[in-house]
């Protein structure tokens, strides 16, 4: 089989589904949910918001703490629901951060925001001061997420 495809069988007989990507070792803030609470809290989305930042040496707890004081009460007022917030193990410069949205509208109206809302404003413009660097994926989930909503 053809190991470059994005779905079949392996050499060994295995499953696989992926194609490229990273792997890490995400290590949770102290607000960021476990998986049993994100079900009991029913998150859940259509969309989601997947960032990797790259921040100065020794500039990743003060981020973190930030995302969770002042970043994510606002993109709540727009319907975001927090996946979670991690630092990333081995690599002292990473901060991961995902949010689900029940809605592609929900996602729009928050990015739209980051113009007039003072807060998302003030958040965006002392977010691009501190990074070094960012890759921001839309996300979709996948048949078998059990955080996604499928119609």
């Amino acid at each position: 089989m053809n190991r470059r495809g994005v779905a079949g069988f392996s050499v060994s007989g295995t499953w696989f589904m992926r194609r490229g990507g990273y792997d890490r070792w995400l290590v949770p803030t102290d607000y960021s949910p476990d998986v049993s609470t994100l079900r009991e809290a029913g998150v859940r989305g259509r969309v989601f918001w997947h960032e990797i930042l790259w921040m100065p040496m020794g500039a990743v707890d003060a981020y973190l703490e930030a995302i969770g004081e002042r970043f994510l009460p606002a993109a709540k007022r727009f319907g975001a629901q927090l996946i979670g917030a991690y630092r990333v193990a081995l690599r002292p410069r990473q901060v991961l951060m995902m949010l689900a949205f029940q809605e592609w509208d929900d996602l729009a109206g928050l990015l739209e925001a980051r113009e007039c809302d003072p807060e998302l404003r003030d958040w965006f413009a002392e977010r691009e001061a501190r990074l070094q660097d960012v890759e921001e994926l839309i996300l979709q989930p996948s048949r078998v997420s059990p955080l996604g909503i499928r119609d």
